[in-house]
């Protein structure tokens, strides 16, 4: 049976060895697959994964890596998917969240940068000159 996130923190602040707890809830954890996952948003959204690599001006092979499963992106490396991919500022969210990623942060400056690309659907060079303009590390 699954636990809700409480119960399960709930747990681990109480336990005395992070090993027995670890043991006790392996199939508690969720690990999401970035490629499934993104795979399974190219598919809901009738993408097709070549025009998405090309569109996130990422190296081709890093683009196909990504999306099979061989590499796991950084946050900063998923955000030219998330603008090739025309995805919502939601949907985004749900992408980081499901990634174990953190979620953008209105109150963070470079991340109210990216938000306003996202909600403007800038391309990915685009963003980045809006990134540098205002002294931020650029996406991808």
């Amino acid at each position: 049976m699954k636990k809700n996130t409480s119960d399960l923190l709930s747990e681990l602040k109480k336990c005395d060895s992070f090993g027995t707890f670890y043991n006790n809830n392996q199939l508690q954890f969720t690990e999401t697959n970035v490629g499934q996952y993104l795979n399974s948003l190219v598919e809901r959204k009738n993408l097709k994964k070549s025009a998405v690599i090309k569109s996130s001006e990422l190296s081709e092979i890093y683009g196909y890596q990504i999306f099979s499963g061989i590499r796991r992106p950084d946050r900063s490396k998923l955000l030219p998917i998330v603008l090739a991919m025309h995805l919502t500022v939601e949907e985004t969210q749900e992408l980081f969240k499901a990634c174990g990623y953190s979620m953008l942060y209105a109150k963070d400056p470079r991340d109210s940068a990216i938000i306003f690309a996202i909600e403007h659907g800038l391309t990915v060079s685009k963003t980045n000159e809006l990134l540098t303009k205002y002294g931020f590390a650029a996406i991808g």
